[in-house]
Parts: C-alpha cells; structure tokens; sequence
C-alpha cells in the first residue's frame, strides 16, 4: 500500500471515528414530544457554555404564521406556517437553513384570538413526512424530495366541521397506521390514508394521542374537551372515560403516560390529574390546581414534572414549575418565562419563554438554578408558545409569526 493510500485510509479511519462519536451524543427529533413521546432529547453532548452575546446563530428563517414545531432526522428539519392563504410545509438544510423542498396549499388561518397558522408537528417516519394543516388536511409526503404520496381529510374522515381552534393533533405513527385527534380518534392507513377506523366523537381537543400498553393491550389515550379517553389501539372501541371540562374549551395539551399512570393538565385553573387504567376504569390518585398547563405540557425526569403553569393572557403570573409527579405537589416555582415552554437534554432543561428568550437550567428538583440565558427571537409583536427543539449539536425556536432561528450548541 502506497504512503497516500495509507494516509488516505488513516483519514477515512478517523472521520468515521469521530462520525461515529458523534452519532452515539447526537439524537434525531423526528416527531412531537421526541424520539420517545416525552419532551425530552437523548442527546448529552451539547454546551450552554455561551458569551455573552448568546449562542452562535447558524441561520434564520421565515416559514409564515403559526405554532408547528420542528422534526428533525439526520440534515433535514420539517416544520410548517401560514402565509397569505396559503400553508407550506418546509423541509431545511439542518445545517444551511437552505430550503430542500416546499409544497403550499391553501389554508384557512383560524386566528381566533391568536395569530393563527397551522399547530401541528411533523412527523417523520421510515422515509415519510406526515403533516396536518389547520383544516384537517393531512399530507404524506416523501422526506427527501417532498412528493405528495396522498392526502386524506380530518373533515371528512372524523365527521366533523372546523373545531373553533382548528386542527393541531400531530401524526402518531402506530405500527402501520397514522394515529390523530381530530374530536374522534381515528386511525389512517400507512400505505394510502383510508381511513381504518374512529372512535367515540366528543368536542375535539388540540393535542395529540399518546400511546399506552396494559397487560399486553395496546391503547391510544387523548384528552379533548369533554374529558380524557382511552382507547382500543386494535378498533378504536372505547375502553374508559374521566370527564374533564375545561373554560372556553381550549384544552391543547396531551396525556402523560408512564406503564398504566396518566397524566393530564390544562389551563384556566383547572389544574392536573394522575389516573390509574385498570384495563377497564380510569381510577383517579389525585387532581389538583397546582400546575395548569395552558399549551404545552411538561416533562417528567425522575418522578418530577417540570412545566409552564398559568395561561397566556396573565404571562407576568405564569412560573414554570416543579411538581412531584406522585402526589402532585409543588417543590419550587420561579417566575420570568411567561406563558412559554420547557424540553429537556442531558440533564438540563432548555426554556423557550413566551419573549424569546432561551434558558438553560439544571434538572434541579430542590431549586432553579439557572445556566444561561440569552435572546433568540427578539420580535415583541409575536409570541413564543412552540416548544424549542434541540437535535444534532443545533436548538430550534420559532415565534408565531413564523420567524424561526437555528443556534449552534455543539460541543466544540
């Protein structure tokens, strides 16, 4: 072997070293609420060792208004907004911000008392993309070149009109099918978006079914605005429902669940609950006004929640909160972040506030115990109430006026 040839295979050695390196700290996004459906990145390699000026900008975009946040696999990010009639669903360059592929549709915006635009995440899956607009038109698209595979409409397949709020449900990818809320929960074919089946209709809720596994049974659990219901992942047929009325039926929050525990949380003082399935009845362990989760909802890492309790109209009274997750009480609350969100990666927890301020603290269940802060969206006509992301050495943040900024926080 040649000295070139030698050193050309020494090189290609230690790039696949380091690649390899890499990949073990660096995580993948591909949906709402993460790889695993619970807030938080597996990613640990990250640094909120930043200067003063905050962490270095790697781009910015514009997609238009709305609250979708992000999916990320591998280079390319997916997110959605609305402009002039119209939605768009982006596919980005994770590290350019260079727009891969785009595909637009006309869209209602539904503003009704918020900027409007679509609340749905993508969601991706084995190669696909799967996306719902505001209307209740879902799209699967091809991840690399955005080809339409098929379209179906939540309309149409749920029986229901316009919830006043819109559609926000994200796709749940089960087996092979495609899981939402859309008042009912219904289930689509993978292959071609029939419709497979729907349960029970009730007033729709904004969040997104979670799954769950008792005794063997798979069921999907979702809490819409006449209470929370579980279930049957094989038909759809309705296994156990909690009543949970809620003011102005905005509830947009999903269930937390753990083995056979559900947790749940919604805004407007109505506070949270834990419950117990059985199988066959949902069996409540405690409800109380400790932590409203008015859009999103929190985290839980070692047996404490931590999450944004109070409403978007009051931001000054909201804290974000630490909640112990078997007897619901407050271990600590600090103020400051408005009505915004909370993820979490490598035992810390990254704070998108409702200004567009980015924050890092430690996963501290005795105090807040803050890291660094600096802002990333400084737009005081918009609002931040989307979750930030972080994937791949890179933090995502958007506001609702669709102004999105990507941050480098690898580790050097």
């Amino acid at each position: 072997m040649s000295v070139v040839n030698t050193c050309m295979t020494l090189t290609a050695i230690i790039a696949c070293l380091w690649s390899n390196s890499w990949s073990a700290s660096a995580a993948d996004w591909p949906q709402w609420r993460g790889p695993n459906l619970d807030g938080i990145s597996t990613e640990a390699n990250w640094s909120h060792d930043w200067p003063a000026s905050g962490p270095e900008v790697a781009w910015r975009a514009e997609v238009g208004i709305g609250y979708s946040s992000f999916a990320v696999v591998g280079e390319r990010v997916y997110t959605l907004g609305h402009t002039n009639g119209e939605e768009t669903v982006f596919c980005f360059d994770a590290g350019s911000g260079d727009v891969v592929w785009s595909h637009s549709y006309p869209a209602q915006l539904v503003d009704n008392l918020h900027d409007g635009g679509p609340g749905a995440t993508p969601t991706v899956h084995e190669g696909r993309v799967y996306t719902c607009g505001k209307d209740g038109r879902v799209f699967c698209f091809t991840a690399e070149e955005g080809d339409v595979q098929w379209e179906a409409n939540l309309q149409q397949i749920a029986g229901v009109e316009l919830p006043e709020w819109g559609f926000t449900s994200s796709a749940l990818i089960h087996e092979d099918e495609v899981i939402f809320e859309a008042g009912r929960v219904v289930s689509l074919a993978q292959s071609n978006g029939e419709a497979r089946w729907r349960g029970e209709p009730y007033r729709p809720g904004y969040g997104t079914p979670t799954p769950l596994s008792v005794d063997g049974e798979d069921y999907f659990t979702s809490l819409n605005n006449d209470g929370l219901v579980v279930v049957s992942a094989e038909n759809g047929a309705l296994q156990a429902f909690h009543p949970w009325e809620t003011d102005f039926a905005t509830t947009s929050t999903s269930p937390i669940v753990v083995d056979n525990q559900i947790f749940i949380s919604t805004g407007y003082n109505r506070g949270c609950s834990l419950l117990g399935f059985t199988g066959q009845r949902l069996l409540v362990a405690y409800e109380n006004k400790e932590l409203n989760n008015h859009f999103n909802q929190s985290i839980l890492i070692d047996g404490c929640l931590y999450g944004i309790h109070g409403n978007s109209h009051t931001p000054s009274q909201c804290t974000l909160r630490c909640v112990d997750w078997a007897t619901g009480e407050v271990k600590w609350a600090e103020r400051g972040f408005g009505c915004g969100s909370v993820t979490a990666a490598g035992e810390r927890l990254i704070i998108l506030t409702d200004r567009g301020l980015l924050s890092v603290a430690e996963m501290n269940p005795e105090a807040y115990q803050e890291l660094a802060r600096a802002e990333v969206l400084p737009n005081p006509e918009s609002v931040c109430w989307t979750v930030p992301v972080i994937a791949n050495g890179r933090i995502y943040c958007r506001n609702s006026h669709g102004n999105v900024v990507c941050v480098n926080v690898a580790n050097p």
